[in-house]
């Protein structure tokens, strides 16, 4: 299994409790390029199927890949390869084509912090379904100290002016989810705004192939609220199909 995070995450947010260490199953979680560990592109270009290109290479006998915001459109954008089977089996959390302006992404642009608990503040007002252990490893994992004594982000696109601001979307991966011939999902909270109701229609009307799975009772972030619940899915997706 492959796991692609959001942009302005990491592969980190992906070890949250129940999910890539609770599956029990061989995995991979990718920085993707401009997050976490990874370098940052001087260009400051991370549109979906630019990073596609960089993350080929990784486990090609996957049975699921999984990505959510910036890493499910990028997971999209692996449909391009020149091995269409490397596909095997797609999870999309809370992500289409076109829908980057709502989820953590769009809070993209400079941020510094006076210090790590102003940083925690800031967390929680964003995304209020997050457990305080949550927003502590956030905190850890993805804040790096100025040698004035601020903290920044660690990724990249946390330290780009607005003016610089990346592009994390391509509505003409529409195309991709549509045309997949392998099973595709997208796993949605019930509650979430992340994925509009007109969203989940164009879902069904552009690729009624791709099944909606709908955690009940889940606001924005699912991977956050419900992370055994989003695992068990990904284990049936993998067991069943």
């Amino acid at each position: 299994m492959i796991f692609l995070h959001e942009g302005g995450r990491s592969a980190r947010a992906w070890a949250w409790d129940e999910v890539a260490l609770g599956l029990g199953r061989p995995s991979v979680a990718i920085d993707l390029p401009g997050h976490g560990r990874s370098d940052w592109r001087r260009t400051g270009r991370y549109e979906p199927r630019k990073l596609a290109a960089a993350i080929r290479s990784f486990a090609p006998g996957a049975e699921l890949v999984v990505g959510s915001g910036l890493g499910g459109r990028t997971a999209l954008g692996l449909v391009t390869t020149p091995r269409p089977a490397f596909l095997r089996r797609l999870a999309l959390i809370g992500t289409l084509p076109g829908t980057a302006e709502s989820g953590q992404e769009a809070d993209a642009g400079t941020e510094r912090f006076r210090s790590r608990a102003e940083a925690v503040a800031v967390l929680a007002a964003r995304h209020p379904e997050w457990r305080e252990s949550a927003l502590q490893r956030e905190v850890d994992y993805e804040l790096v100290q100025d040698p004035d004594g601020w903290w920044a982000w660690r990724h990249h696109i946390g330290n780009l002016a607005g003016a610089e601001r990346p592009r994390f979307d391509d509505v003409t991966l529409w195309e991709e989810l549509a045309g997949l011939a392998n099973p595709a999902f997208v796993i949605h909270g019930e509650r979430s705004s992340r994925l509009s109701p007109t969203d989940l229609r164009d879902l069904e009307r552009k690729a009624p192939r791709v099944q909606l799975i709908t955690i009940p009772g889940v606001a924005d972030d699912v991977v956050a609220s419900q992370p055994a619940a989003v695992a068990s899915q990904l284990d049936w997706m993998v067991s069943a199909t």
